[in-house]
């Protein structure tokens, strides 16, 4: 281990006589470990499948994740005999930093309701495409990046496992220019660079008593004062909607000086914002040769420096850009790659070739027949409508094919029946036939829908390619993992 100094949070814990971590599903093993290197004996505790409640008393101390609904027994066990809780997330930033983690690298954080993934890759990609070596842990897997994409062992975003990741670098004797994680559910604070993805398409956590951009909002308090944050322009809007940012600059909003905040902001999205993204009229409406543009102004560096300036580009498909479907994530991951100093050349030859992400939202061939994948743990069906209507009208395919549904139920955030039954309605007029994944989707009954059933994706495009014709488009949109 590292040498330093304890910080504050593991001297706090020393006051106690018994810590306890909550959550073994999602991490607690993996802070046990840490926690225990630094001398803290601690127990790690499965929340969900029941057992005998520890005799939780005032003078324990309970590390739970910020995901806890109150009501789960053992954290209400916990809050009933008024223990002290911490959330996972400082205990992932003290660990991280006390063990001196990736010393040599520029730590990039990441976290929002949506986009997360998306950002994650795009900006690891431009990264690589700067000669500059990345450790990327994120939903689409984790990878040491130089020459090639390494994969590693896969893990989820838990905070927990950014220990896990940081270490298993540490033991390859990788040493990345940059490491960037996605975090689920806020910013621990270990980050040199943390963006906020988006605030959009917000979901309730906790056993729906907390929306998720709520817990994001608050996690900024966790950051490092000479951090630069990446924020859609909402996140003002969002907290002077609420009153969370005092009139005086002499208090604090979120554990940080309003004026600490601002001089190390940048904001992406609209005109009015550090940067955003600009499509000539005249080629959007033709779908071919597009002209876009990356406008930004005053856009803050890591170096604390303040740049302008205009990417122009033309990308394979202007799909992606118009819908907006990573209008977000690619802005935040083209802010943050300025403000690391990345040259603009390189930022336009992704942008040219830009064509989707795979394991996310991407167009492809397979077979000899055109295929729309949005198939993942991050699919959503407010985001159906859009593809099947854009696909429709701008593409002109003779048949559009929709494979839709669940593969696993245990992906956060599913579809529900009920909805994809109600979104599909709205959708008829633009699909010509439909497959159905997983076991809950009895669209066929009652809704007119000429639907077959299939149990997994695979097996879905598998009857579905051969239907397939030249000049037809295969819409893939099932939540699953990949």
């Amino acid at each position: 281990m590292s040498g330093g100094q304890k910080t504050s949070t593991f001297n706090h814990l020393g006051n106690f006589r018994e810590v306890y971590v909550l959550d073994t599903i999602h991490g607690a093993g993996e802070l046990k470990r840490g926690l225990g290197e630094l001398g803290i004996d601690c127990e790690a505790i499965d929340v969900y499948r029941g057992g005998d409640l520890p005799k939780f008393s005032n003078e324990a101390v309970v590390i739970a994740p910020v995901h806890l609904g109150s009501g789960n027994p053992f954290l209400k066990g916990a809050l009933d005999e008024r223990c002290k809780i911490l959330s996972h997330h400082l205990v992932v930033r003290d660990l991280f930093n006390l063990k001196n983690f990736l010393k040599g690298s520029v730590k990039i954080e990441i976290t929002g309701t949506i986009g997360k993934t998306s950002a994650a890759v795009v900006l690891a990609s431009i990264l690589k495409r700067d000669g500059k070596s990345v450790l990327l842990h994120s939903s689409s897997g984790t990878y040491q990046i130089d020459e090639r994409w390494k994969a590693m062992e896969k893990c989820s975003i838990t905070p927990a496992n950014i220990l896990f990741v940081a270490e298993k670098a540490l033991k390859d004797e990788f040493t990345p220019d940059f490491a960037i994680f996605e975090t689920s559910l806020g910013f621990t604070g270990m980050g040199d660079v943390n963006i906020l993805t988006s605030l959009k398409e917000d979901y309730m956590i906790a056993s729906n008593t907390r929306w998720a951009s709520e817990v994001k909002l608050d996690s900024i308090k966790n950051l490092k004062s000479n951090s630069l944050l990446v924020a859609p322009s909402e996140l003002f809007r969002r907290l002077k909607a609420k009153n969370l940012i005092p009139s005086s600059k002499n208090l604090r909003f979120l554990g940080l000086q309003i004026k600490d905040l601002q001089s190390s902001f940048n904001t992406f999205g609209g005109q009015e914002d550090s940067l955003y993204m600009v499509c000539k009229e005249s080629t959007a409406a033709s779908g071919k040769n597009p002209e876009m543009s990356m406008v930004y102004d005053d856009l803050k560096t890591i170096d604390g420096e303040k740049i302008s300036g205009k990417i122009d580009f033309c990308p394979e498909d202007i799909f992606f850009f118009l819908k907006d479907f990573y209008g977000y994530p690619i802005s935040s991951s083209v802010a943050t790659a300025l403000s690391l100093n990345v040259e603009e050349d390189k930022i336009k030859k992704f942008l040219d070739g830009f064509s989707g992400i795979e394991n996310r939202m991407e167009f492809k061939k397979e077979r000899g027949i055109d295929i729309l994948d949005n198939s993942n743990s991050g699919t959503r069906l407010t985001h159906l409508e859009n593809v099947l209507s854009f696909a429709r009208s701008d593409r002109k395919y003779k048949r559009i094919l929709l494979v839709v549904g669940e593969e696993s139920e245990y992906i956060c955030d599913g579809f529900s029946p009920l909805d994809a039954k109600t979104v599909l309605s709205r959708c008829k007029r633009y699909f010509d036939g439909l497959v159905c994944v997983g076991n809950g989707y009895h669209l066929d009954q009652g809704n007119n829908f000429d639907c077959v059933r299939k149990k997994t994706l695979d097996d879905a495009m598998e009857y579905t390619l051969p239907m397939a014709e030249k000049g037809d488009l295969i819409v893939s949109f099932v939540k699953t993992w990949r």
